[in-house]
């Protein structure tokens, strides 16, 4: 029974770590400030624009949203597992926690990040100064590509949790 809880625990804390989790609220914060920027006070609706972007968009919201269902089904996997008493499974599973919380840290620093730059970025654009304008969505641009790394590394690990769970 003790393990059960113990498992039920660690079930939850895996669910809470979040690996690029913070932005889930709004899946497309990341790159947002891209679109919203360059539209703003032009009159564009924000269903036009550059189709790379877009795709850019749909595919880390893609990631984002596999993450997460990675995450459901490795919370169940260990409610299983507890369940079957599979407790070399759920330490395995345990070893995996630390690092899919660094990643979730880490993203979440990018996530404020890119909120910064994001802000520089419009009051960049109300002062009129195109240097800085470039700066501020080349560094968004960075910051938006590490935390897809970061999902994807976030994946990876989720797999590797979820098989040895098997």
């Amino acid at each position: 029974m003790v393990n059960k809880w113990l498992a039920a625990g660690l079930a939850v804390l895996l669910m809470a770590s979040g690996g690029g989790m913070s932005l889930a609220a709004n899946p497309d914060h990341s790159t947002e400030g891209h679109n919203h920027a360059e539209h703003e006070g032009h009159g564009h609706a924000h269903a036009h624009g550059w189709p790379h972007k877009k795709e850019k968009k749909s595919e880390h919201f893609e990631l984002m949203m596999q993450v997460m269902e990675k995450k459901e089904a490795l919370f169940e996997q260990t409610l299983i597992a507890a369940e079957k008493g599979n407790i070399r499974g759920i330490q395995a599973v345990k070893g995996y926690h630390d690092e899919l919380k660094k990643l979730s840290a880490a993203n979440k620093e990018l996530g404020q990040k890119l909120m910064a730059e994001r802000e520089a970025l419009l009051q960049a654009k109300k002062k009129e100064d195109k240097k800085a304008v470039q700066a501020h969505m080349k560094e968004m641009k960075k910051l938006v590509e590490n935390m897809h790394g970061n999902l994807k590394a976030t994946s990876d690990l989720l797999d590797k949790a979820a098989e040895a769970l098997r």
